[in-house]
């Protein structure tokens, strides 16, 4: 069983610390941004997501991109600060 972190604490958190989250999807961007590396090109995706004490952007990478909607409740764990 997980103990998820509140958006509230991961805000506050150091930079490369990893949370648990039970968040909202508030919006999701449409277009996927391309990352160009030499061996391949990448994509990622902005949205923004909530729980009941603040709002934070996550940026989506790859596959994980079309797993979540708008709208929906997701559970996210290992997400890097």
């Amino acid at each position: 069983m997980y103990c998820f972190d509140t958006v509230e604490l991961a805000l506050q958190a150091e930079v490369y610390k990893t949370v648990d989250l039970k968040v909202k999807m508030l919006m999701k961007k449409e277009n996927k941004q391309p990352i160009v590396k030499p061996e391949k090109t990448t994509y990622t995706c902005d949205t923004l997501v909530s729980d009941h004490t603040n709002c934070i952007k996550l940026v989506l990478w790859e596959d994980k991109i079309d797993e979540v909607h708008s709208g929906k409740s997701y559970h996210f764990t290992n997400l890097t600060i």
